[in-house]
């Protein structure tokens, strides 16, 4: 995927890129997420991170509606222009029922520090048996499980060697921080644009 306008570094941090698209109308929708990945990262080191998340994504894909189809999985370093990027093949759909990748669940990132640079949202197609269609607020049940998803996705990053971890990234600060915990929000929210998270 191309970086939009200038690169700025954000040292230690990779872009954790999901690249799938809509089924039914076979537009592009993407998952944007951040992770630790050390300062001087190997395409090995990515390459793991990537295979971690489409593990996960083996498990996680149950609570994804089944017209969004999960291509492939991007790990791009950020620590430098010219650091390494690998892709890793997924190829499956959500299996957690119908609905529209554009309905999404929305789950807050939360650091140890305080600020808007600190927090981070991951937005998620939820099914549309999650949720009401009138009040637009999501079962509980989807609210919990979707939140230990996040922290499953966490602790595979943790699990690796070198370690890695979920992050919120920001190229104000240059830097990025480990996510301490996940909220999912109570309503669904509607995205609008071509990438999300």
């Amino acid at each position: 995927m191309p970086i939009r306008g200038p690169f700025i570094p954000i040292p230690g941090t990779c872009k954790l890129a999901f690249l799938g698209h809509d089924t039914a109308t076979n537009r592009p929708v993407d998952m944007i997420l951040h992770a630790n990945c050390g300062v001087s990262p190997t395409a090995g080191t990515l390459t793991n991170i990537g295979n971690a998340a489409a593990t996960w994504w083996g498990t996680a894909r149950g609570n994804c509606v089944n017209t969004f189809f999960l291509d492939t999985i991007e790990v791009t370093d950020l620590n430098d222009v010219h650091g390494p990027q690998v892709t890793v093949s997924v190829g499956s759909p959500g299996t957690g029922g119908a609905g529209s990748p554009a309905i999404c669940a929305v789950t807050e990132f939360k650091t140890n520090a305080r600020g808007r640079s600190f927090e981070g949202r991951a937005y998620w197609p939820c099914p549309a048996g999650d949720y009401s269609t009138t009040t637009l607020a999501l079962t509980t049940i989807f609210q919990g499980s979707q939140d230990t998803n996040w922290g499953n996705l966490n602790a595979a990053l943790i699990a690796l060697s070198p370690s890695s971890n979920l992050v919120i990234a920001s190229r104000k600060l240059h830097l990025g921080t480990g996510v301490s915990s996940f909220h999912t929000r109570s309503l669904v929210g509607r995205i609008r644009r071509r990438e999300f998270g």
